[in-house]
């Protein structure tokens, strides 16, 4: 049997690209817009339009944590002008809440960890539990 090797655990950088905050793509004269029936529906993530002086406007989606916390009326609308527009290699921008703000890694030390036997458990999938037909 091979022996596993342990390493330092490093968080993964992302190779996402900034368009700077929502403020300054909408610019000096631009407008922010939210669609009432969009904010609405909480299975859908929240879209700002945002809106240039020229009459142009972009839709642009939200991410999870910004869409809720939109909804929840924790973030505010002058909150999230402030808040950047990044793109990932997918060349879909969306809304992003600040870098630090997702999930860490939570440890637990071991010696605290009461070993307990596992009950076995049906992994069958039933088709009709997941999806309407």
């Amino acid at each position: 049997m091979e022996t596993l090797e342990f390493k330092k655990y490093v968080r993964e950088e992302n190779n996402l690209n900034s368009h700077g905050t929502v403020k300054a793509l909408a610019g000096k004269g631009g407008s922010i817009g939210l669609i009432p029936k969009n904010m609405a529906d909480g299975s859908k993530r929240v879209v700002v339009i945002v809106g240039k002086k020229d009459g142009t406007s972009l839709p642009i989606s939200c991410s999870a944590a910004v869409s809720k916390a939109l909804r929840a009326k924790t973030l505010t609308v002058s909150q999230l002008a402030g808040l950047e527009v990044l793109e990932g290699d997918n060349k879909i921008p969306f809304i992003s809440m600040p870098a630090g703000t997702g999930a860490a890694v939570k440890t637990v030390a071991i010696d605290n960890i009461k070993v307990e036997a596992v009950v076995a458990v049906n992994t069958e999938i039933d088709i009709d539990e997941l999806v309407s037909f």
